[in-house]
Order: C-alpha cells, then structure tokens, then sequence
C-alpha cells in the first residue's frame, strides 16, 4: 500500500520526461501540411477534435515543404512561376524566385546543408540553390523527361537524394545530393510514379502509383520491394512515426495507413479541391544531424555529397564555374542556350550577366539577369511599335531592334524593312518577310549606321523567320517557315544551301561552335546539328510549347572597332562601319549641332499618333527626323490615350519623350467607350480629359501627378469629345458629338457653360486654340473641312474646305502656320492658318512657345495654395480652389471631410466614397485600398468610423475600421477570426441574411443566431444583398438574376421594384430611394424606392467589383427609442419592437405557448394557471400579489426576475419599489430596506439625533450611543453602521475591565503591568 502513490509518481515523471524527449509525443507539434491549388491548409491531426486552418493562399499551389530551423515553409505556385517562404503562421511571405521556373512540381528542403531543392517538368530539370535563393543551378537535366517527386535524406553522412520520372520510361532515381552517383533503383511495375516519402528509421523509400494505384515501398538501393496498399489516384505522400499520409486527387481526401501492413484506414480532411503534395511538418522529420557545410570555403554553393573523407562538394551558379582550388567561383567563359516563349533574346554577353527578351504579349524589350532575377523594362511598349527582333552590340553597347508596325529597324535610324537582325562584322543583317504590296521576302544588310543597304537573298522565303550569323565562317543562317528549311548563305549573298530541311515552322536560331541550335514552334522541341553539314541530329527538349527565341549565351574576347572607346567620341550614339570607322547619331528627340561635337535638342515638334504608335517629328520640310515631345514641356512629359478592349491597356499614360518613365497616369475609371480627348493645363499642372461610359459622358480634371480627380460635367445627351484648353484665356473648350453636334466653353472648373457653335456642324474634331491670336481651330471629317473662330464665339470662317481634305483629324497650330493629320491618306499637312491664304509655304518655326504667351497666373506658383485643385478664373486675380475629395473649407484652399451624408461602398480591393447629389462629382473621402477580399462594411456615425471585413483566407476574416476625418491613418484591426458577414443593428438585434441554396431563401434570426426563420422562400434565384428600411419597415433585396424586389419584415406584401437588372449585387435604402452595386455594369446606381422610377447612374466601369454599400446619414444611427430597449420588452425570449409595444415571441423548436399577457413562453405541459395567477417558467402557479415581492415563490426565481419586476404594478394598498416589486405601504420608512434596493426607506422623515446621547444609524435610526460597539446590530441595517470601527473601542473596554480586575485581586497580580 505505501509503494503504490510511489509507482504513480513514477509514471506520471516518466509520461512527462519522454513528451520532452521525444517531440513527437507532443500532439499539437505535428502539422499536416496540405497544398491545395489556391491554398495551404495547415492540420493538427492529432488534435482532438483536429485544428485545420489555411495559412497561405496562392493561385496554383502544389508542393510544399518545411524547414524546421527557422520554423519556414517554402512552396512553389505553378501559375505564378514561384517558389515562396513564409513561416509556418503565413506572416513574412516573400519570393525566393520569380523568375526562370514553369511548373516547378515537387519541392525538398535539406535542412541541414541549407539548400532548397526542386524539380521541373517543363524544364525537364533539377534544381538546387541555397534557401535564401541567392545561388541557383541546374543540378541535372540530362535524360530527365518528367521529373515528379523529389525527397532528400541529409542525416549524417547519408546525403541521398531520390526522385520520380513520369517520361517515357517510368523510374525512381537515387543519387548523392550533389547530383553525382546517379542511378536508377525501381523500374518495373511501375507508371505513374507520384508521391515520393522516405522513412528514416529503416531507410526505405515509400512511392505511390497513380496510375497503378498502389502505395509500396523497397530500401534505399531499390531491394525488398513490399506493396502496402492498394487505393485510387494517390498524389503526394509524407510519414510520420508509423503512418503514411497520403492525398487523393480524384476522391479529394486526405488519408492516412499504417506503413507496415496497410491496415487503420483513416480519413482525415474531405471534399479538399485538387488536394496536391502534403508534408508533415514536427522537428522529429527533420532531426540534428552533421553539417560538412558549417565550416566550408565554398564561395557560392555547398551540396552534401555521399564522397568521403570530406561528404560535401563546392558549386557554382548558372554561368560561372570552380576556380582550380575547387572552392572559388569565377565566371564561366563557356556557352549555354537559353530559351523561351517570348519572341525573341539577346544577351549582353559582355557582361555576361544580362539577357535582353522581346516579350510576345507585351510588346516590350526586357531585361534579365541570366539567373532570372532583376527583370526591368529595358524600353516600353508605346514608342516601339511592335518589335519582333533585336540585336545587341555588346562592343558600341547599342540595341537594335525591329519595328514592324513602322516598318523600320530602329536605334535612332530609320530603314524600309521588318523582321530579326544581328550585328557581326560591324555590319546590320536581317530578315525581310515582305508585304502584300509587291515588297518580296528576302534577307538583307547594311552597314550599322543604316547606310549601304543590300539585298542579299530573295526568292522561296514565305514567311521567312528569324537569322544569326556565323562570324567565324562569315555565313548566316535563317529559317523559311514556308518551306520547313533552315537555309545557309554567305555574308556577300554568294552562295545559298540548305542545311535542315523536313521542319514544320523553324524559329529561334544561333550558332556555337561547331553547332547550329534551332527551335520548331509546332514540333514543339530544341535540335542541334552540324553547322555545316545539318547532320547528327540531337534533341535538346522536346514537349515545351510555345517556343520561339534562342540564344547561346557566351563570352566575346578581344573584338573591337572604332567605337569600342570613349563611345568613338560621340555624344549619344555610336554606330560602327565597316573599316574601323564610325558614325554619330542622336537620339531621339536631338540633332547634332553644326560642328557635330554635341546634340542639340529640338525646340518645335509636330507629334502624331496612330492606334498603334506615336511618332513626333521636326517641323521643316528638309528635315522629318524624328522627335518625341509632349503636350507638357515643363515636366517634359508627353500624354496619350489608349481605349483597347482590355481594360488593362485602357486609359491615360505618359512618357518622357526618350520613352523613359513609362507611366499609367489613369488606371481605373476608364468607361467602356473610353477616354475621348485630353488637354493639359501646364500653368496649373491639371489634366483635363472626357470620359465615355455606356450611357453617359464625363468631362474630368485631374490635378498632375496626384490622386485629385473630380468630374466638372455629366451628361447622358451630350457627349463631349476634344477637349482644349488656354491657360493664358482661363477657359475650357470642348467639342461635342452628341444628337446635336456643337462646340462650347467653360470655366476651367466646367462652370459657365456656353455654346459657341453649334450650326454647320457634323463631326467637329481637333479642337485647339491659337494663343497668339485667340481663335479656336478645329476639323470636320464628315464636312471635309477645317474650321475658326473667336473665343466667343464670332468671326467664324473656313479655312480650308473641299475634297482634298477627305478625312482631316487631329489639328495643331504652330506660329503662322497649321498642321493637321488626314486619317484617310495618313498623312501630315501644313499651311498657312490665315484663311485668305491657301499657298503651303515653309513653317517658320522661330517664335515664342505658348508657355511663355500666359501671364500671371494665380495657380502657377505653389497650386495657388490650393490644397488639392486650382482654377484660374477670367478677371479675378485669385485662384478659385475645389476639391476632389471631401469639402472646401471656410479657408477657401483646405479641404475637409466633414460629417455630410454621403454613398460607401467596397469593392474587393478599396473602401470608396459617392456624393448621394449626382451633379456633386467631389468625393466625401480618398478611395481607401485596403488590399483583395473586401466584402461587407457597415458605419459608425458617432464615431466618424467605417467598418469593414476582408476575408483573408479560409477560416480567416478581419474586421477594421478606417476614420472619415483622417483617412490617410492606416486602417485599425479590431476582430481577426472566422467570419463569414457584417451587420450593425442598434435597434431590435435581429439579423436577416440569405441563402443561396435550394431552394434560394431570405431568413433572419437574432445575434445569437436563436430564433431561425425562413421569411422568404419562393420566387428567388440568387438572392444577395438586403438593406432595411427603418421608417416604413420594409426589406428590400437584390437577385442577382436580373431584380430588386421588397416585402415586410415577415415576408408579406412582397413586390419587384426593378427588373432586367444586369448583376446587382450589394442594395441600401435611404429616404425615398434605394442606391445598389451591379457587377456587370461595375457601377453604382439610384433609383425610386416606390416604382424604380428616376434610374440614376452615380458610378460605372469602376476598376474593381463593386459589393457592399451604404449610406452615411446621421439620420440613419439616430439615438431612438425602441419597446425592446430595456429589459427586453419584458419578454422571456424574442422581443420584436412593434407598432405600438413590444412583441413576444417564442422558439420554433419545441411546443411553447405565451402567458402572463404574453410575455413569457413557457414550455406546453397542458397545464395552465388562472386568470390572478402568475405563471412561473417552470410552469408552477403562485398568486399574482406575490410576484416581484422578495422571496422566491416560484421556486425557480422567475417570479423575482428583473425584466419581470421592472413593467409589475402593485396594488393600491401596496408601495411600488424602483425595481418593481410590491411591500405594504406600512413597510415604508421603517428603516428596512424591504424593496431590496432600499427604495422604500428614500426620502423618509427621520428625526434628527442628539450627538450628545445617540448614535446616527446608516439607515437614519437614532440609537443610544452606549450600544454602540457592544457587539449587536442594534441600527437592524444591512450595513450594521453601529459596529463598524470598533477594534479600539472594544480594545479600551477590554483594558478598562483588567483594570478593575487588577484593583479587586491586586494581592495575587502584583507583577502585572500593561
């Protein structure tokens, strides 16, 4: 009997040692990692019940592994093309790479050497870097076809690493982990191979089948081959102890087995979409174990290798190699061949660290490093047409590159030709695939100046491709699309054979050493062959769609020409010749000065745009070269419009006019006719620009280089089109191309509207103003005919007029002289602007530029002090200063966000804000961005508060708020937990949602969720948003179908409002209107709350999907009364705020029925008390009189409860306490507190007690003083008042009675003393 409690605390020490010593009896350390295409979803299996949250979200997740020394997981998104880290909570996510993957299928961690492993099946490789992703290599690529699962065992001096190949000759691999000792272990009986895990305690590697559908195992070297199980589509595989975990891809499970036999079948998640590759993640997977690499001398990379004495092996990234000590990295001087689906590469192989990539899509020249990182736009879009080839000097350090759409090749020259192009010998070379026009394909050169042009082959070349030389032999080649040929000839269009022939669309080409690389865009693979004689075909990847360039990437030595130094002494460009001689150029934008020592930058530009590209030009008939300006010379900026189909490329954008500083100036907004006409105001940096949407017209400014963008006009009859403006008049013209063609003036902040013209009229266009005379220009393309006249309006005349003219658009004044652009010849002419005068003599180009023609005024030093927008106004010397967003203050510059009523809604990225007055265009608040998954949001007046919910993942939810009176404060996280919507109901507590179930439902419940009820059940799609109207007591909802319908709050009287909707999504109500998003539209809309009528269009084409909405009222969160406000009406359960009082309501489980005047919902026994009895709620009867009286007659209190206390009467004979309850009146200044809140003994007439003789008791009692402290409540009070501080009076009693004690028996205490 005494050895037992020692045995159980024997026990309970060793339960506690072992949970410490071995991690893995820790439940809630293993994690079960699951991707699962769009997230990661962490799962404590062996939590009961077990814990699952997402903890990242992506695209296309489908590995991911975990580091258990920093606590990270690292996983790669196959749609994104990276590989990601982030810890094992989701925060600090960041990319490892960006760049150079394509489906990256299975990801290891060596935790122990600190390398990050990957395999992928596009690449046909394996790759290995360190974990931070600063060093990367291609590990192997030989004979890797379909690279799959990849796990790695770094454990002391093991350093194994084995993967699965799904190609033509299905296998499991095993080599050291730095790639060498490579072979092959399991290769029959085998298919699919998927699922890769190994088992550390018995070194077995366990693999999954998807196609044979079997789970089996063997040891490291492929022996002892045992089958576990047999199942359905297996996927990804981990272990952990003694169970194999496993995802199913068709059946959308997680599993789990007993490793040995197979046996414990257990499901562990269910319905998981696409569940891919799956990894446990606890410190036991991954224990300590010896790190050759702690101490190493390598430089770049250290991979554990199996080789003995020293098991690891130094690395080098892509493009540099070991130095002789077999630890240092220098850079390589070999070559490789890069690839990819873009149209073309080039690389700067000088530097032999960046790659130049023509990008297909985009239209672009980019920029890489050649491990993939730093990608920068080596030159935009916009200035270059649509190039197709390039070509990099990497002696002169110039770009070449092909212009189709300008039928150029373009450093800063111009040539008649279209195709790819190399630079060798110092000389151009390039394919010409011709035109429909009788120009023939062919293949041509020229010196590198442009000058010297020869055509060197021509005939059978349809749809000739791209070319590279061969300098060491002086030939090129080019591939003939037409023909399936790869054809040779020599630098001096000599000779001409073909090398490869039997191709179906030859592409990307390049010459290395003694090999010709090439690509076949449909056969979809990389060849090799002899240079010379096209034989010994080799394959270099097969099964990679998309192909087009192909570079081989290596180092040039010790070629040189005349501008290898000092850039041959020119100032911009230099372009090299044949002979070591040179030519200078300019770029563009320049000329060269007289003497040729410097370039001069062009003063007078005519600047014309196409759909496809803008081109400016010097103004002088002897001299078109090319020079880029813009329509803002102080910033140096030019603007334009672009109004594609994809909303991407749509809107305004700006550049400098080297093409630099590329910029998208209007992002979102933009309407689906897009953006009409644009004019900038250089003195008060403000953009004006119309907009067209679906069914209106808007007439915007936006102040330069900010966010202030307000709408001045709105019109659905009118439709603005050009716009112009005069900084030095202080007016805004515009034309307009509505029913009734016209064009008018206005102040520049769209006040004052005038029509100046609006007869002879049919399509005015190019609208401009001459300032040196004050007239305004412009062009009819339907009248044939150029047209001015006076600001105001007068002395209008033709200037030019008739046939010639067929189709004149965009206009421009330049001193005495007009230009303008005919869209049907797609030509520029110029003339004299003097209607009298109908010669075409020279432009005279010296005169004073507009700029300078403008006076004061009063926005052009520090935006008039103007906090957001500044107008100057005709004859006031002040600026007239607006806002964008919020409200002109008393100040007349400031802007405020004062508490007006005012439209918020979400999107699902921004919080945004709408005047309710559809001619009021300023905003109360900035477009707040809050980042993806905005759903709901709600109000707080009061606090000048908006509250929102962003969904941030499965599970995952937060609510914040951001503050109307300082928006630019970040936004406060105030609940981050699971939520699913957002209501602020501060009247009657109920809740009401719907349900898109079947059938569709509109149902509502208290907060608690208590009390469900289905309102609405018929008749609905899609039902989504719902807004109350308070005043009149109705719902109103949207169906996403095509209506808005309404009804009572009980579901009655129901009724469609709107029909032939196109999305509506989120609804509010205010007053008389109702004020809805739609999705299809992306707008905000208004109409009649009654009949729909009054249909008003407040926002459209918004840049993202526009969801919740509200209106900011102080009207709608008044402070009112409602019946259910205090002790919930007085009901036992649900308390709806009726028309007159309050309304019970009991639960719809469950047989209930009222009682006690309704208030009370007892449960149905069939027993009921009488008509002057009270019913207790657990069914009892007492007397009514006892009710509210103190003592609990009910047995259950309920006779006693507050809210049944606070609406009791009491009889006539009885006093009322504050809290309800009924005493006699005789209980009353009694100096007890009978009512329990001492309301009976309040206000009483207690006399006043003589200090000399009595005590004054808390209650108001007088007692005699000498009963004080003598140890009774002689005061009858709860507080006892007359007992209270008596330690030291009862001290002296107790002194004063040993004293007296002393006197009588002094003979026996003689030694006392106190």
């Amino acid at each position: 009997m005494t050895q037992r409690p020692a045995m159980t605390s024997m026990s309970v020490w060793f339960l506690v040692s072992a949970a410490t010593l071995f991690p893995s009896l820790d439940p809630s350390a293993a994690v079960l990692l699951l991707a699962k295409r769009s997230q990661i979803i962490a799962n404590r299996v062996n939590i009961r019940p077990p814990l699952m949250s997402p903890v990242i979200t992506g695209l296309s997740i489908v590995t991911v592994d975990f580091d258990s020394v920093t606590s990270k997981i690292y996983w790669a998104d196959t749609k994104e093309k990276k590989i990601w880290s982030a810890y094992q909570n989701g925060t600090g996510k960041q990319a490892v790479f960006s760049s150079g993957l394509m489906v990256t299928e299975s990801i290891a961690v060596d935790w122990v050497g600190r390398n990050l492993y990957w395999t992928d099946s596009v690449m046909e490789n394996i790759e290995v870097s360190t974990l931070d992703g600063r060093y990367r290599k291609v590990l192997m690529s030989r004979n890797i076809t379909n690279p799959r699962g990849l796990v790695l065992d770094p454990r002391n001096h093991t350093n194994l690493m084995f993967w699965s190949d799904w190609g033509q000759n299905p296998r499991i691999e095993q080599a050291s982990m730095d790639g060498t000792m490579r072979k092959v272990i399991v290769s029959t009986k085998i298919y699919w191979p998927n699922g890769l895990a190994l088992d550390y305690t018995t070194q077995r590697v366990y693999f999954a089948d998807a196609y044979l559908r079997y789970i089996d195992y063997c040891d490291y070297n492929g022996n002892n081959r045992y089958q576990v199980m047999v199942l359905q589509h297996p996927y990804g595989m981990t272990i952990f102890e003694d169970t194999i975990y496993w995802s199913e891809h068709y059946t959308s499970k997680v599993m789990s087995t007993n490793k040995f036999h197979g046996g414990n079948i257990t499901t562990h998640m269910n319905n998981v979409y696409q569940p891919m590759g799956i990894v446990m993640a606890h410190p036991i997977k991954q224990p300590t174990a010896i790190n050759p690499c702690s101490e190493h001398l390598c430089t770049q990379l250290c991979l554990l290798s199996t080789l003995r004495p020293r098991y690891y092996t130094c690395h080098c990234q892509s493009g540099w190699k070991l130095d002789a000590d077999k630890r240092t990295c220098v850079k390589g001087n070999f070559g490789f061949t890069p690839f990819s689906d873009s149209l073309f590469a080039e690389f700067n192989s000088a530097e032999y660290k960046s790659v130049s990539v023509m990008s297909f899509l985009l239209d672009s020249i980019w920029r890489v490093k050649t491990d993939g990182t730093n990608k920068t736009q080596f030159a935009p879009a916009a200035f270059m047409g649509s190039p197709a080839g390039l070509a990099f000097d990497w002696i002169g350090r110039i770009m070449y590159y092909t212009n189709p759409t300008a039928k150029t090749i373009e450093v800063s020259i111009m040539l008649s030709c279209l195709g790819s192009l190399v630079p060798a010998n110092k000389k151009l070379f390039w394919s010409d695939k011709g035109s429909d026009s009788g120009v023939p394909p062919k293949v041509a050169s020229a010196d590198m100046d442009g000058s010297n042009l020869v055509n060197l082959y021509t005939g059978s070349m349809a749809n000739i491709g791209f070319i590279t030389a061969d300098i060491s032999t002086m030939k090129l080649y080019w591939g003939v699309a037409g023909t399936g040929v790869i054809e040779r000839g020599t630098m001096d269009g000599a000779s001409r054979v073909t090398v490869v022939s039997s191709l179906s669309h030859p592409w990307g080409l390049t010459i290395y050493q003694n090999y010709l690389y090439y690509t076949d865009l449909d056969y979809e693979v990389i060849e090799r062959v002899e240079k010379d004689t096209g034989t010994n075909m080799v394959v270099m990847r097969s099964g990679m769609s998309g192909l087009h360039g192909l570079k081989v990437h290596a180092r040039d030595t010790g070629t040189t020409n005349a501008c290898s130094s000092n850039n041959g002494g020119c100032p911009h460009l230099c372009l090299p010749k044949p002979d070591n001689k040179k030519t200078c150029a300019c770029t563009t934008g320049f000329h060269p000065s007289p003497d040729g020592s410097s370039c001069q930058e062009y003063e007078s530009f005519a600047v014309v745009s196409t759909r496809s590209y803008i081109r400016g030009f010097h103004v002088n008939s002897s001299d078109h070269s090319e020079a880029m300006v813009d329509a803002h010379i102080k910033s140096g900026y030019v603007y334009w419009t672009e109004n594609s189909t994809y909303s991407t490329y749509k809107g305004i954008f700006k550049a400098r006019t080297d093409g630099g500083h590329y910029t998208r100036v209007l992002p979102s907004g933009v309407g689906v006719r897009g953006i009409q006409g644009l004019a900038v105001d250089w003195i008060a940096n403000n953009l004006y620009f119309t907009n067209a949407h679906k069914t209106e017209t808007y007439l915007e400014v936006m102040a330069i280089n900010t966010t202030f963008r307000m709408i001045l006009i709105k019109s659905s009859e009118d439709q603005p089109r050009d716009v112009a403006v005069s900084p030095k008049l202080r007016y805004l013209f515009w034309t307009d191309a509505g029913q009734t063609p016209k064009i008018e003036r206005a102040l520049l902040d769209g006040t004052n509207r005038t029509v100046l013209a609006s007869e002879s009229l049919a399509s005015p266009r190019g609208l401009t103003v001459d300032y040196s005379n004050n007239f305004l220009y412009w062009t009819d393309d339907v009248l044939d005919m150029i047209s001015r006249m006076a600001i105001d309006g007068t002395e209008r005349q033709i200037i030019r007029y008739g046939s010639r003219y067929p189709s004149p658009m965009g206009l421009a004044i330049l001193g005495n002289y007009i230009l303008w652009v005919d869209k049907r010849l797609g030509k520029l002419f110029q003339a004299s602007k003097d209607p009298a005068n109908t010669d075409q003599p020279e432009v005279n180009i010296e005169f004073p530029t507009s700029a300078n023609l403008v006076g004061f005024n009063p926005c052009h030093e520090d935006n008039g002090r103007c906090q957001q927008l500044c107008f100057a106004i005709p004859d006031k010397q002040g600026p007239k200063c607006a806002c964008a967003h919020g409200t002109l203050l008393g100040n007349g510059v400031s802007c405020g966000y004062e508490p007006d009523e005012f439209l918020v809604f979400s999107t699902g990225y921004t919080l945004n804000s709408q005047r309710l007055d559809p001619t009021d265009h300023s905003l109360p608040y900035p477009t707040v961005t809050l980042g993806n998954g905005v759903m709901g949001l709600d109000y707080d007046f009061r606090e000048k508060r908006i509250f929102f919910m962003q969904y941030v993942g499965i599970g995952r939810s937060r609510i914040g708020y951001i503050t109307t009176t300082s928006v630019t404060s970040p936004p406060v996280t105030i609940i981050s937990s699971e939520l699913k919507g957002l209501a602020f109901d501060w009247i009657n507590n109920y809740l009401y949602w719907t349900d898109w179930g079947s059938p569709a439902k509109i149902e509502r419940a208290t907060l608690g969720g208590s009390f469900r009820t289905v309102i609405i059940s018929t008749g609905l799609t899609s039902p989504n948003g719902l807004s109350i109207d308070y005043e009149e007591r109705m719902l109103y909802w949207v169906d996403v179908s095509d209506k808005i319908e309404r009804s009572t709050l009980t579901g009655e009287n129901r009724e469609v409002i709107m029909q032939g909707l196109s999305y509506p999504f989120g609804i509010t109500v205010y007053k008389q209107d109702i004020f809805w998003t739609d999705w299809t539209e992306r707008g905000v809309f208004r109409a009649s709350k009654n009949d729909g009528s009054g249909f008003t269009v407040l926002a459209q084409n918004l840049e993202y999907l526009p969801k919740d909405i509200h209106v900011h009222a102080e009207s709608k969160q008044e402070i009112c009364s409602s019946f259910c406000q205090q002790f919930n009406g007085g009901c036992s359960h649900v308390c709806v705020s009726g028309p007159v009082g309050p309304e019970c309501q009991c639960p719809h489980e469950g047989n209930w029925y009222l009682a006690n005047n309704g208030k009370d919902c007892i449960q149905d026994t069939g027993k009921r008390c009488q008509a002057d009895q009270f019913t207790c709620l657990n069914g009892n009867c007492i007397l009514a009189r006892w009710k509210c009286d103190g003592y609990n007659d009910c047995h259950d209190n309920s006779d006693e409860l507050e809210r049944v206390c606070a609406f009791h009467t009491c009889s006539a004979t009885d006093f009322t306490c504050d809290n309800g309850r009924c005493v006699p009146l005789s209980y009353t200044c009694d100096y007890t507190n009978d009512c329990g809140d001492n309301s009976d003994e309040q206000g009483c007439p207690f006399p006043t007690c003589n200090p000399a003789t009595e005590f004054t008791c808390a209650n108001g009692r007088c007692i005699s003083a000498s009963f004080v402290c003598d140890g009774y409540n002689d005061c009858r009070d709860n507080a006892t008042s007359d007992e209270i501080n008596c330690r030291d009076v009862r001290l002296l009693n107790i002194l004063i009675r040993l004293y007296n004690l002393r006197l009588a028996f002094s003979h026996t205490f003689i030694n006392f003393a106190f």
